[in-house]
């Protein structure tokens, strides 16, 4: 994810100075882009040689280019856009795998060679196995209400005693929660 993308960014900028970055970080709103002011940060240090693009599915955005999901074909037109005359030595690229598949794609047939494309792959779904244990008989008045704040929207639903963790309780009533987190 962006973590280890901002270590290697800082990291590599302090003690390269002949290094040169350029981020596409698709995200669905500005406001929960993590490390956002981090990024601005390190750029207003290296402006010369860090460029950063900021990809939104979810909020309006005054260019085209900024907006919709990255997607192998986003991928090509940020290519074309902003480094038609530069060669990446390599490519991080970190999501679920559907997109990663997409975006491998395209950045193969724009001449990348697939072992400069690093990718890290968010898989929804993953689930440890289970310890058996005795099943919970419930009755209307188990489980509890559960409020969910997300992007300034409250969400409220009931959670039985086998519905899982809150992710997949949210998930499960219709919630479009982050979940990458479970892939770790």
């Amino acid at each position: 994810g962006m973590t280890p993308i901002l270590s290697i960014l800082k990291t590599t900028l302090e003690t390269e100075p002949k290094s040169r970055f350029f981020v596409f970080y698709g995200n669905r709103k500005r406001a929960t882009t993590m490390f956002i002011e981090r990024l601005w940060a390190l750029k207003n240090l290296y402006s010369e040689r860090l460029a950063l693009h900021f990809i939104m599915s979810r909020e309006a955005t005054e260019i085209e280019l900024y907006s919709g999901r990255c997607d192998g074909a986003k991928v090509a037109a940020l290519h074309t856009a902003f480094m038609q005359h530069e060669r990446a030595d390599d490519i991080f690229a970190c999501g679920p795998n559907p997109m990663i598949d997409d975006v491998t794609a395209s950045l193969v047939e724009l001449g990348y060679s697939p072992d400069r494309i690093h990718s890290e792959r968010f898989r929804s779904g993953l689930r440890r196995a289970a310890t058996p244990q005795p099943k919970k008989v419930a009755t209307p008045e188990t489980g509890t209400e559960v409020t969910v704040v997300m992007d300034g929207e409250r969400r409220s639903f009931h959670m039985g005693p086998d519905d899982g963790s809150i992710l997949e309780a949210a998930q499960g009533h219709g919630l479009d929660v982050p979940y990458s987190c479970k892939a770790g």
